[in-house]
């Protein structure tokens, strides 16, 4: 059952303050709104909101955001709040409202930017886009890329519509840069310098950790922690299933995720006090991407975070290097009948896919196995052109054939000829024949 908020017929709006009657038609149109809201807040949830109409919900959602947003700078321009006496539109609408003032301060600086912004105003008055898209799309148009943006508008908002939200902030910073190299230059050089850590003992002898990394420094930190922090949560999985006899759930197990994170780190410090002194000192694997367009000029970390040329100089001395060909997206580089991906063929799936090829999920290539598309018991070959990244879950489950057909992804388009933008880069959804191994 899909359930939609039916249209109110509101006579012609009166001549008045932003809020209030006069400006809704004696409030008609806000009165009928709360009913049809009333009429869904009474029925249960389980009855009536399946899957199309919940995205149907969240974009009224971003309907009625999109209006608050809008009015709030109506409101802003307008003598009401003035004749009051208050300090400026946030200060009345924070205390007639009864609502965080940083909350109100940000809808009224996304109300002033929707005004500069057309077609970003547009898609967020339909509900195409969410809030974090309009607020990420207005911190990146300023005086310098105000020229650049414009231009570029519907491209942007294209990517907003249409791709997965972390290749949408990826695909903005590199945008970014490309429309303001010095910008975004400074930005990752500032951020290196705030970088810091502070190790703190209380008065009862515990001690509080806190700081901050630049992007690179964060996922060397965070690759190494994780991986020891998966090595905890095995072992905790494995002695939760001895103790019970049978599958364990997350609240059998031993510790928190937090406890687990405090023992990793406890342990990544273990494990660097006792490294021999003569020890080989692990290096950054930085991969060079050749022969591939959607790969030009990209400058991203495991994680998919958009890093700028500058932030990888600084690295390059203790860095350790290896190039990958290319010759069309798909392009198979070797063919195996052995039973496993290794070598070359197992690193270029992984520098391709990335994270999980599912189309529900994000996990990292350093959770996920490369698995073959047709199966290699049924005559499957172990190449590029064959295999895919699956996480553990995903590759022990078997997809129904509407899952594998929500596999496509909407290509983009170049933003001009002398600055090409970036496209989404080469993951999930992009077989239509995906089968586990069996």
């Amino acid at each position: 059952m899909t359930v939609a908020i039916d249209e109110t017929r509101a006579s012609a709006p009166e001549m008045g303050g932003a809020f209030g009657a006069g400006a809704f038609g004696s409030g008609d149109v806000l009165a009928g709104l709360r009913r049809e809201l009333d009429a869904l807040t009474a029925l249960d949830p389980a009855a009536w909101c399946d899957g199309q109409s919940l995205v149907g919900l969240l974009g009224v959602v971003s309907q009625v955001e999109s209006l608050a947003s809008t009015q709030s700078e109506a409101f802003r321009r307008s003598d009401e709040w003035i004749a009051a006496g208050a300090q400026d539109a946030a200060a009345w609408l924070t205390v007639e409202s009864h609502a965080d003032p940083r909350a109100v301060r940000t809808r009224l600086r996304r109300g002033r930017a929707l005004t500069r912004t057309d077609l970003v105003a547009a898609a967020f008055a339909a509900g195409t886009i969410s809030v974090e898209h309009v607020d990420r799309l207005s911190r990146v148009r300023d005086s310098r890329t105000a020229v650049a943006f414009d231009r570029d508008e519907a491209i942007l908002v294209g990517w907003a519509e249409s791709m997965y939200f972390d290749d949408f902030v990826t695909a903005l910073d590199e945008w970014l840069y490309r429309a303001d190299e010095d910008r975004a230059e400074r930005r990752a050089d500032a951020q290196f310098r705030r970088r810091g850590l502070h190790l703190s003992r209380s008065f009862e002898d515990s001690w509080f950790l806190n700081g901050v990394l630049d992007p690179i420094s964060g996922e060397i930190v965070n690759g190494v922690l994780g991986r020891i922090e998966r090595e905890l949560f095995e072992a905790d999985w494995a002695a939760a299933r001895e103790r019970l006899g049978c599958a364990p759930t997350v609240d059998d197990l031993g510790r928190t995720a937090a406890q687990r994170r405090a023992d990793a780190l406890v342990e990544m410090a273990t494990r660097a006090a006792t490294t021999p002194k003569d020890g080989q000192r692990p290096k950054p694997l930085f991969t060079i991407l050749l022969g591939e367009d959607s790969f030009r000029k990209m400058c991203e970390l495991a994680s998919g975070k958009y890093v700028t040329p500058g932030s990888v100089a600084r690295w390059l001395d203790d860095a350790v290097f290896e190039q990958i060909t290319f010759d069309g997206r798909e392009r198979v580089l070797s063919v195996s009948r052995q039973r496993s991906f290794t070598g070359a063929v197992r690193r270029a799936v992984q520098v391709r896919d990335r994270t999980c090829s599912h189309p529900y999920c994000n996990r990292r290539v350093e959770e996920c196995e490369v698995d073959h598309i047709h199966p290699y018991a049924r005559g499957g070959l172990t190449s590029q052109e064959n295999g895919k990244l699956r996480c553990w879950f995903h590759n022990r489950l078997r997809e129904p054939d509407h899952i594998r057909t929500r596999r496509s992804r909407p290509p983009s388009t170049a933003v001009s000829k002398s600055k090409p933008a970036p496209r989404p880069r080469p993951r999930r959804g992009r077989f239509a024949a995906d089968e586990p191994d069996e």
